[in-house]
């Protein structure tokens, strides 16, 4: 794909496919349209049914609210039913773990894994009657309704904050200068991007339009990393999930982690915690945060998460949530403590001194009911699509003689 970026004032938003797939996505790169050929085909309409091709093949998302006005990646396949009626059905099955072996397989590369749409093409797919069509397709319906859903109340929720800081005005200038005696105490940062002018012009907003400005500390009961840990998988292990399965749709790592019953539970986050992303790039996942659900507990976690345990005393947890994620407010100020030069790193200490803004309590509870609202609705959607992904993983194996007939209802390749 040949691309001209430009500045985000003039430029179209494009997402890669990593970021396609993630909860939150944040444009990092705008390009030229009128200088991208076929730069129509880069668009998908809600409802597209997109199939990773480099890199993690076979994952499947279906083209939402979120990526509307955006140009995504060819790295992506589209996939257009002859017949609409099945777009459920045929997003059910390329999504089922039965359907998604068969495309790793025929992956090929050295390094990068790669698919061609003849692999695709090829892929058997089980006659399914027209009820069970019907059936699958209100069921996809049902999870983008959520997804739609999900993703306006996350963007009230930021709107509010936002509006909150009027005097807030992305900094102009490109090339800064400091005070040297400004970095002659405390951890003494020499890093560009921690005095950069965007970070400094977020404080200046919220100091003069804020109701108070507390440091992170001041309003959690913890904020600490995890030890790393051998990871040996299999099947009797507890489930685990990567940073990446976390901050992405439809968590369905099949992984699970060999470890004692007490080891587990502390790499466990509990409902109400934040975990942020410790590790990684900071035009990638680090920083990103998101507050853990209870179908989330469960979850034996990566130690490359910071947790994060808000003080209900102190501050509603989802308000904490939506501040600490936004990608224009709470997200800039933790990455700007990211040190390394390979794999950038956040550490507690740092993340403790970021600044919070403090709201009457009106505000603060609007925008703790609409993060709350969003994650909800997210894991609704959550629920319908593996509800759906489970009824096609059935009939794939029954028409394949791999289950009992009484397993599902496809009838024939």
């Amino acid at each position: 794909m040949k691309a001209i970026e430009v500045d985000k004032e003039v430029g179209t938003p494009f997402l890669s496919a990593s970021q396609v797939f993630e909860i939150r996505p944040t444009p990092r790169k705008w390009l030229a349209v009128r200088k991208t050929p076929n730069a129509e085909d880069l668009v998908a309409p809600r409802g597209t049914i997109l199939v990773s091709r480099s890199g993690n093949v076979g994952r499947v998302i279906a083209a939402n609210s979120k990526h509307a006005g955006m140009l995504l990646t060819d790295d992506l396949f589209r996939v257009t039913p002859l017949r609409e009626s099945a777009r459920g059905w045929i997003y059910a099955c390329l999504s089922s773990p039965a359907v998604r072996s068969m495309m790793v397989s025929a992956q090929y590369g050295h390094v990068v894994k790669h698919l061609q749409p003849s692999h695709l093409r090829d892929l058997p797919v089980p006659v399914q009657s027209v009820t069970d069509l019907r059936r699958f397709e209100r069921g996809f319906e049902r999870a983008l309704e959520y997804r739609d859903g999900a993703h306006e109340c996350l963007l009230a929720a930021e709107r509010i904050l936002l509006d909150r800081l009027p005097s807030l005005n992305a900094p102009s200038e490109r090339m800064f200068t400091l005070d040297s005696l400004s970095i002659d105490s405390g951890r003494r940062r020499l890093e560009g991007s921690y005095h950069a002018p965007e970070p400094r012009a977020i404080i200046a907003a919220m100091q003069r339009d804020a109701d108070a400005v507390v440091q992170l500390r001041d309003v959690t009961d913890g904020i600490w990393w995890m030890s790393r840990y051998r990871r040996t998988f299999g099947s009797a292990g507890f489930p685990y999930a990567s940073a990446d399965d976390l901050f992405s749709v439809g968590l369905r790592s099949q992984k699970r982690v060999l470890l004692p019953k007490d080891k587990a539970e502390t790499y466990r986050a509990k409902p109400g915690w934040i975990v942020m992303a410790c590790s990684g790039q900071t035009y990638g996942l680090l920083g990103a945060s998101i507050l853990i659900q209870e179908e989330q507990s469960s979850l034996v976690l990566t130690h490359d998460l910071l947790r994060i345990v808000p003080s209900p005393t102190e501050v509603r947890p989802a308000f904490l949530a939506a501040f600490l994620g936004h990608p224009q407010l709470g997200r800039v100020l933790a990455t700007r403590y990211a040190y390394g030069t390979s794999v950038p790193h956040l550490e507690p200490s740092d993340i403790a001194e970021v600044p919070v803004p403090r709201f009457d309590d009106g505000a603060e509870k609007q925008v703790a009911d609409l993060l709350q609202e969003s994650t909800q609705m997210t894991q609704r959607a959550e629920d319908a699509e593996a509800e759906l992904i489970r009824s096609a993983d059935r009939d794939v194996r029954v028409a394949a003689g791999l289950a009992g007939d009484a397993a599902g209802s496809g009838t024939a390749f």
